[in-house]
């Protein structure tokens, strides 16, 4: 079965979003967080809130405090964004030069690709430093302490490339009830979309070297394969490549529609499911003749 591969050119190039973030910063467990508050709170959500997993730039790069703001806005629920690398995120300043759409991608030279192989030995180093594996007892204390210290009762999670990661991990661990995974990295399909527990969905790119094809077809099986599976969806974005949801080329009319409407849909997958607590099994991928498939144990470990 095709795994995610650990990290490709597009982790570490895109866009800066235009903005200013505008939420708080307070520690929580092991992390320093980012809290984005909404505007104007969605009734009857005391205790529900959602965790933003970053992408391997941080709380560095203002995309990841700006989308906060958007989802926070949007849902009406606080967002927290732990900082998972401890300040140690890769550089905003450290973009590097990648095709940001599908076409663009297609019509590389092999000689523009053999130069992307070679970029990516400079963030080589900060990929295997942080392999998620070295963040499951702190995103596990953090979780708890928002339960604990902060009386939440419900949590929903969105991770984008890096943090797509977690956000399907701890899904499956039930510490979060609901999922969004934006173009993931790091997937094993067996271990974290097959015993999925809560809704979940899945925004993904068309041209993804991490996420592709094989991997989405994989993914969905093993869903498919299980008569109780969670409500879950993977949606297509044409034109794009891994980190469209994050780090868009907004003057590009195809990946601004897609970054708007990935953006739209995480929101009303969080108030579809979140805060309507929806959690009944379903599927939005048909599964002929399902036959339950055994449950594999959570991991991060890479």
């Amino acid at each position: 079965m095709p795994d995610s591969k650990p990290f490709c050119i597009n982790c570490v190039s895109g866009d800066v979003l235009p903005g200013e973030p505008r939420g708080s910063l307070a520690r929580i467990g092991p992390f320093d967080t980012y809290v984005a508050q909404p505007a104007e709170r969605a009734p009857n959500s005391e205790g529900v809130a959602i965790v933003y997993f970053v992408d391997a730039f941080g709380l560095q790069l203002k995309n990841n405090k700006i989308l906060p703001d958007m989802i926070a806005d949007g849902t009406g629920l606080p967002v927290y964004v732990p900082d998972l690398f401890h300040g140690d995120g890769v550089a905003a300043d450290a973009f590097k030069s990648a095709p940001q759409t599908a076409r663009e991608a297609a019509a590389q030279s092999f000689l523009q690709k053999a130069s992307a192989s070679l970029k990516m030995a400079t963030v080589a180093p900060w990929f295997i430093k942080h392999r998620p594996g070295t963040v499951v007892q702190p995103i596990t204390e953090f979780l708890e302490e928002l339960r604990s210290g902060k009386g939440l009762k419900k949590l929903g999670a969105v991770g984008y490339c890096y943090g797509g990661k977690p956000a399907l991990a701890f899904n499956t661990k039930g510490m979060i009830e609901v999922t969004v995974a934006c173009h993931p990295s790091f997937v094993d399909a067996k271990t974290d979309v097959a015993p999925l527990k809560g809704p979940t969905l899945f925004n993904c790119a068309e041209d993804d070297f991490i996420f592709g094809a094989a991997l989405r077809e994989a993914c969905k099986k093993t869903l498919a394969d299980r008569t109780d599976a969670p409500v879950h969806e993977f949606i297509l974005y044409d034109n794009t490549v891994h980190g469209f949801a994050a780090r868009p080329k907004l003057s590009e009319p195809t990946v601004k529609e897609a970054f708007e409407k990935s953006t739209d849909r995480t929101i009303q997958w969080f108030k579809t499911h979140l805060l309507a607590g929806s959690g009944a099994t379903g599927t939005a991928v048909p599964a002929a003749e399902a036959q339950p498939s055994a449950e594999a144990p959570a991991t991060l470990s890479v």
